[in-house]
């Protein structure tokens, strides 16, 4: 593996370090044919090894279908999630009528290609009883929204919106849902029927240029909108009563570089800031004492809040993620008490919920050999239970060895094998 190119001396204290890899840094003709040789070499490498190509691909297809991308939602006794169907290679929206349980295929993306590039299934919002489901669609990486009204039982599209950006939509109740859109530059918010007719909705602000995302409470009873808008510190935060007619209430406006509206606590939405400078916050928009008000619920200024969870009773589980990587947990109490919580070492988060009173994730392990597990998290108790096991995705022996190329230097090398394969030989 000798790597042919100028070594470069590294500027630190005596003795001076010699890095004769330092040219492969570079994207230039040198560095390209390079790795297309030791591809090659791989290929001829890998290729001697009998059977071996058709093991590791049926490997690879073992248990797609249960390669689960998203947390299982439920919604009047259907369960939602994404998931890879069996032989595709893109994830499609499931319906099941148990949590665990891998259902049907509700919408695939395959069906939703056509001139302007592959689709991809984004953010889904079903109805308060699970009959009705709205879907996004995105095709060839543009912020351009399709959005998909389904009938559920019968897996049969009712309604589909083109939006030439971005578009949100949330549930008012099981018949209506409002629906932002851009129209001629213009952002409107509207409450649509599902026969297809709209009212539209004022706003208390200049909506040209903006972008509106409405969410509603898990109960229902409040719709909450953020407002992002060029030249603005921060996004304008408005909360109404869940009216078919809303009358908007502008909380604040946040001086910060993004606001992800993470969930719905017990008292009002809490939000996950990211300001221009300065630690991360966690706020919650309390709604039960007259006037919204923010409330700081917690700082961090060494990790990445990535998302998180509140329990009915007011407790938080928040997701970080440190700068080396893997998942950690942060109980916040009631009573203002902090504590880390510990899964696994390893852990990354995909996906959280909250069902019956429970925190629900997805939870990859880092070695990406196996299927992510569904977790559920007790925040009584404290504690971690596994609901659904990670299946082998890569039936395969993996190996991790540092070889030494023929000019000293050494290099890591990964070998997969198939199971009861013979010893590695030696690796050139």
């Amino acid at each position: 593996m000798d790597a042919q190119g100028l070594p470069r001396i590294l500027d630190t204290d005596p003795p001076k370090l010699v890095d004769p890899l330092a040219w492969l840094e570079g994207d230039g003709p040198e560095v390209r044919s390079w790795l297309a040789d030791q591809r090659r070499r791989a290929d001829e490498f890998l290729a001697g090894l009998p059977g071996y190509a058709d093991a590791v691909r049926d490997a690879c297809r073992k248990d797609r279908a249960q390669a689960w991308s998203s947390v299982p939602l439920d919604r009047g006794g259907y369960w939602f999630f994404h998931a890879r169907p069996e032989g595709a290679e893109r994830v499609a929206l499931h319906v099941s009528t148990a949590m665990l349980d891998i259902g049907r295929p509700l919408l695939r993306p395959e069906d939703f290609d056509d001139h302007r590039g592959p689709a991809s299934l984004g953010a889904h919002y079903p109805s308060p009883d699970g009959r009705h489901l709205i879907a996004s669609v995105q095709r060839g990486g543009s912020e351009a929204t399709e959005l998909v009204l389904v009938s559920v039982p019968e897996g049969v599209i009712l309604d589909r919106m083109d939006t030439p950006s971005a578009a949100f939509a949330v549930w008012h109740d099981g018949a209506s849902f409002f629906i932002s859109r851009d129209e001629g530059g213009r952002t409107t918010l509207a409450l649509r029927q599902l026969d297809g007719g709209e009212t539209g909705l004022s706003f208390p602000a200049d909506t040209v240029g903006v972008r509106l995302v409405p969410i509603t409470s898990d109960d229902l009873r409040w719709l909450f909108v953020s407002l992002h808008a060029p030249g603005l510190p921060g996004p304008r935060i408005f909360l109404a009563a869940n009216t078919a007619a809303p009358t908007f209430h502008e909380i604040t406006t946040l001086d910060t570089a993004r606001l992800r509206m993470a969930w719905w606590g017990p008292r009002g939405p809490i939000l996950i800031e990211r300001p221009k400078d300065g630690p991360r916050r966690v706020l919650e928009a309390n709604l039960t004492s007259g006037a919204p008000t923010l409330r700081l619920l917690h700082t961090d200024d060494t990790d990445s809040l990535v998302t998180g969870m509140a329990a009915p009773l007011g407790d938080v589980l928040l997701c970080l993620r440190g700068p080396a990587g893997g998942d950690r947990f942060r109980h916040l109490a009631p009573d203002g008490s902090v504590e880390d919580v510990r899964f696994e070492d390893g852990a990354s988060i995909l996906d959280t919920t909250i069902e019956r009173g429970r925190g629900v994730m997805l939870i990859q392990m880092l070695s990406w050999t196996r299927s992510a597990r569904l977790v559920e998290y007790d925040f009584a108790a404290r504690r971690f239970s596994i609901l659904r096991e990670a299946t082998a995705m890569l039936d395969i022996t993996v190996e991790r060895r540092a070889v030494t190329a023929g000019d000293g230097m050494p290099i890591p090398v990964t070998l997969l094998r198939p199971p009861n394969a013979a010893p590695a030989p030696p690796v050139w």
